[in-house]
C-alpha cells in the first residue's frame, strides 16, 4: 500500500490518512508525555478548551480575533462571555491593556504557526489574568513547548493538525487542577473520520476517484457540529495514532520543508512564520483578498489545495489579514522539493 510520504505533488493539501494498522508503537514517550506537566486527553480541541473553561468558571474569556469559530463556541457553551483582542499581522498579540480586563478573567493566547507569544503570558499573569496557551501549531517544537508549559496556567492543543488521527486533543498544566473527561466518545465523528482517513490513499492504488474520501469527512464535520462541546474523551484509535507517531522524524522533515517554503516565496508574498517554527503550516500573507482568491482557485484546478485559516468566521472585519492569507502544508507527506515546487505554478504570477 502507498504510504503517506509517497504522495505525488498533484494531491498536496487536504487530510492525512491512517496507516498504523501494521506499524509498531513508536519506541519512546508519546508527544505529550515528553513535556513536564500533567495532562488529560480529549476528543477535540473545542472539547479541551470547554473543559478548562467549565472547570475555572470565569465570567469572561478573551480570545484572539484570528481564531477558528469552534473556540468561541466552546467558551460560550461552558457559560462564559466571549470578548476578543487583536492579533497583529506578525501574529503577536496586540493591545492587552483594555480597561475591561480584570483579575480572574481568562485569556486564550495563540502561538500560531510557531510564533511564541510568551511575553503576553507574562504580562497577563502579572495582572492576575489566567492564561491558556493554544499550542496546536507548536507541538513539535520542544523549546517553545517547554517555555509555554511553564509560562501558562494551562495549555491545550489538537493532534489532528499534526498527526493522521481520527481525533485527539489534550489539556496540560503544571500547577492547576487538571480537568477530566467523561466516558463519552464522539462515535459518529470518529467513525466517519476514520473511514475518510483510511480511504485517502486509495486513489493512488488506481481505479478510485481522488474524491472518494470527501463524503466521509463532510459527514464527520456534520457529526461534530451536531454535538455541543463537552468533556468527550479520545478514541482508542486516536490513542493508537498518538502512540505510533514518530514525532522526531516528523520534526526533521517539517523543519526542512519550512525552510524550503520560506526560501522560495514569490515576489509580493510575505510570511510571519519563523524558520524554526515546526508548525504543520507556513502562513503566507498577500496584499489583497482578491489576489488570495485567484491564486487559491488556480492552484485548486491542479489539485494543490492550500487551506485558509480560518474561512467563514463572522468575527472579523472584511479587511482583517486572515482574509489575505493562505497556508502551505509542510508535514512529512511531502519532501522539501515538493513544497518548493508549489511555487513553480503559474498561479503565483497573480501575486
Amino acid at each position: 500500500m502507498v504510504t503517506e510520504n509517497e504522495l505525488p505533488i498533484s494531491v498536496i493539501g487536504g487530510e492525512r490518512w491512517l496507516s498504523i494498522a501494521a506499524s509498531a508503537p513508536f519506541p519512546d514517550l508519546s508527544l505529550v508525555q515528553t513535556l513536564e506537566m500533567r495532562s488529560q486527553l480529549f476528543s477535540t480541541g473545542r472539547d479541551a478548551l470547554y473543559a478548562i473553561v467549565a472547570q475555572i468558571s470565569p465570567s469572561t474569556v478573551y480570545l484572539p480575533d484570528f481564531v477558528c469559530e469552534s473556540l468561541p463556541l466552546a467558551v460560550s457553551t461552558a457559560g462564559a462571555d466571549v470578548k476578543f483582542f487583536p492579533l497583529n499581522e506578525d501574529l503577536a498579540t496586540g493591545d492587552l491593556t483594555g480597561a475591561g480586563w480584570k483579575p480572574g478573567d481568562l485569556a486564550v493566547i495563540p502561538h500560531y504557526f510557531g510564533v511564541n507569544n510568551h511575553e503576553a503570558l507574562v504580562r497577563l499573569r502579572e495582572r492576575g489574568i489566567l492564561t491558556v496557551s493554544d499550542v496546536t501549531h507548536c507541538l513539535l517544537n520542544p523549546d517553545v513547548m517547554n517555555n509555554l508549559v511553564t509560562g501558562s496556567d494551562y495549555i491545550f492543543g489538537s493532534f489532528r493538525k499534526q498527526i493522521p488521527s481520527p481525533d485527539g486533543a489534550f489539556v496540560g498544566t503544571q500547577n492547576q487542577r487538571l480537568p477530566q473527561t467523561t466516558d463519552r466518545l464522539r462515535l459518529d465523528f470518529v467513525s466517519y473520520r476514520t473511514a475518510g482517513l483510511l480511504t485517502r490513499g486509495l486513489p493512488l492504488e488506481g481505479g478510485i476517484s481522488d474524491e472518494a474520501s470527501l463524503p466521509f469527512f463532510e459527514l464527520a464535520e456534520a457529526a461534530l457540529e451536531a454535538e455541543a462541546p463537552g468533556r468527550f474523551g479520545i478514541s482508542e484509535l486516536g490513542i493508537r495514532a498518538l502512540n505510533n507517531f514518530d514525532y522526531r522524524a516528523e520534526r526533521i522533515v517539517m523543519a526542512a520543508n519550512t525552510k524550503a517554503v520560506l526560501s522560495n516565496l514569490p515576489v509580493g508574498v510575505a510570511s510571519p512564520t519563523p524558520f524554526s517554527s515546526c508548525s504543520p503550516f507556513v502562513l503566507l500573507m498577500f496584499v489583497s483578498t482578491a489576489v488570495v482568491a485567484s491564486i487559491r482557485e488556480a492552484l485548486a484546478r491542479d489539485k494543490i489545495f492550500l487551506p485558509q485559516h480560518w474561512p467563514g468566521v463572522n468575527l472579523r472585519s472584511s479587511g482583517h489579514f486572515s482574509n489575505r492569507s493562505l497556508s502551505v502544508p509542510v508535514d512529512s507527506r511531502y519532501s522539501a522539493d515538493q513544497v518548493a515546487s508549489i511555487f513553480d505554478h503559474h498561479a503565483w504570477s497573480l501575486a
